[in-house]
């Protein structure tokens, strides 16, 4: 059986950064390697995502609408070079509710 925590690790938060790279790129118009650097991941991470080889679960982001609503908040904080990661928080605090 598998603890909460590792779920969020393994399966929630790399659909939230998916999201928020995915958000970025299409709506904001951010380079990878800009996203990369707010966001402190690799460009090659970034570049994963925006292909949807990484990170991208149907299932999660079907089943959480919380997770399409505070991406897009999180999404606008990275690109005001906002510390994201308070939110972010917040959103797995509230899965797990």
């Amino acid at each position: 059986m598998k603890l909460p925590c590792e779920i969020i690790v393994k399966e929630v938060l790399p659909t939230i950064r998916s999201a928020v790279v995915f958000i970025l790129y299409n709506e904001y118009k951010l380079t990878q390697t800009e996203i990369a650097e707010k966001m402190g991941i690799t460009q090659a991470s970034v570049n994963q995502y925006i292909q949807k080889t990484r990170g991208r679960n149907r299932k999660i982001l079907d089943n959480i609408p919380e997770i399409k609503e505070k991406s897009k908040e999180i999404a606008k904080t990275v690109f005001n070079d906002g510390d994201y990661l308070n939110s972010l928080c917040d959103l797995c605090k509230d899965i797990r509710k």
